[in-house]
């Protein structure tokens, strides 16, 4: 297994899944998304609240979709907990480079320690034409 290339292989999914989760975030006005308790999917933090009378004020949350029982799932893959995650696996894939550093301070039993944890994290793309069969874990 070539551990350079999977980690580019790595680095570059993670470019991909940035690039739609910054799209995501501008095409609907926010990154943070919230459920409500009828399944539509909202911006957080929620706008101020908005006059609709001289008495009366609500709070209109955006909508970003209303999709009933499958709203928390959206939710809890909102831009900003994608590039959350993004950032934690780029975070991982940099510490494994280190451990693979023959010539570093790391003792060399991590070496193939990062090189697994290399190919699990790329277990998600093993349907992407770059992917390399020979990186599945055993």
């Amino acid at each position: 297994m070539n551990e350079p290339d999977l980690a580019a292989f790595l680095r570059a999914r993670l470019d991909e899944l940035e690039t739609a989760a910054r799209a995501a975030a501008e095409y609907v006005g926010g990154a943070s998304w919230g459920v409500e308790v009828g399944g539509d999917v909202v911006l957080e933090p929620l706008p101020p609240p908005v006059a609709v009378s001289p008495d009366e004020m609500i709070v209109a949350a955006p909508v970003v979709a209303e999709l009933e029982g499958a709203g928390w799932h959206v939710a809890m893959h909102s831009p900003a907990r994608v590039l959350s995650d993004i950032a934690a696996k780029r975070t991982l894939v940099d510490q494994c480079e280190v451990w693979q550093d023959t010539d570093g301070p790391a003792p060399r039993y991590l070496a193939g320690a990062a090189a697994m944890i290399m190919c699990i994290l790329a277990t998600v793309w093993d349907d992407h034409e770059d992917y390399d069969p020979n990186w599945a874990p055993l």
